[in-house]
Parts: structure tokens; C-alpha cells; sequence
């Protein structure tokens, strides 16, 4: 007589192995999942934000575009298009992103 594998006797249920392989094809997909609920999220820039600055204080409560560039502590620039126009805008952040101001104009 030969004794088979508990598997492939009938009425005996084994527990379900998983590889590493698809181990971390559910997981990744799992992440993916997580990541795509996160940042899919993410609203549009529109010139009537502030241009396209996305600033932690819109409107501006900077004195001036030239204070703010000069003792900026983070500045970058951003594009954006209105009504085919395209426009790039300089912005700034400064001492913590208690104070901000940007400028735009056509490119």
C-alpha cells in the first residue's frame, strides 16, 4: 500500500501555502492601492489660487514680491495655462510659512 501526501487525500484540507512571489504581489498591490487613495487626490492649480503656487497664505501677507524674494526661505517657480496662454509664476516662502507672495506673467 502507498501512503499519498495529505494534499492529495480526499477530505483533508491542508493550509494554504503562499510563496514569497505572491506574498509581494499582494502587498504591492495592496500599496498601490494605499497610494493611489492618497495622492489621487490632489486638486488642480488654477490661477485664482494664487497662481499655481499652491502658498501656505493665499492671498499674499507679504509686504512686497521683492521683500519676500529677497529673505525668502524657499522659493520655486510654477506653469500653468489660462485660456491657452500659457504663464509661469516665481513664487516665495518665508521664516516658516508664516509669510508668502508670488508673481506671474505670460511666458
Amino acid at each position: 500500500m502507498t501512503v499519498q501526501p495529505p494534499d492529495k487525500v480526499p477530505g483533508i484540507r491542508t493550509p494554504r501555502r503562499w510563496s514569497r512571489r505572491k506574498l509581494f504581489a499582494q502587498v504591492g498591490a495592496g500599496g498601490l492601492a494605499v497610494a493611489a487613495a492618497t495622492f489621487g487626490r490632489s486638486a488642480p492649480a488654477y490661477a485664482a489660487t494664487c497662481g499655481c503656487c499652491n502658498l501656505a497664505h493665499c492671498p499674499p501677507n507679504d509686504s512686497s514680491y521683492q521683500y519676500c524674494i529677497a529673505h525668502a526661505s524657499y522659493s520655486w517657480r510654477c506653469y500653468y495655462s489660462r485660456s491657452g496662454v500659457p504663464y509661469q509664476c516665481q513664487c516665495c516662502e518665508r521664516s516658516s510659512n508664516r509669510y508668502s507672495h508670488y508673481a506671474c506673467w505670460p511666458r
